[in-house]
């Protein structure tokens, strides 16, 4: 739903070319599964592991790569609400359905 509502601004700005478009503020896989399940209300451990120690994705990747949405507040045309608040609307409208 975030997106959509970007995109119509980016439309309705009739802007041009490649935006990032993400949620402001950054946290790691971690914290947001931690994140998601609290706010699920399940009492759940979740333990940190490191990038390392799974053989899936062992290529050579920066360490923090978060999107920034500087292009879009360069333009004012950034609507984006922090993850935190988005993800609290978006398990909520779950949790009503």
């Amino acid at each position: 739903m975030e997106v959509a509502r970007q995109t119509e601004v980016v439309i309705q700005k009739k802007l041009s070319g490649t935006y990032h478009c993400t949620a402001e503020g950054a946290c790691s896989r971690y914290d947001m599964a931690v994140m998601v399940l609290r706010l699920m209300g399940l009492d759940v451990a979740v333990e940190p592991c490191a990038r390392k120690d799974f053989a899936v994705d062992q290529a050579p990747r920066p360490l923090y790569t978060p999107l920034e949405n500087a292009k879009l507040k360069k333009l004012d045309a950034s609507i984006m609400r922090d993850y935190g608040s988005a993800l609290m609307e978006f398990i909520k409208r779950i949790r009503e359905s």
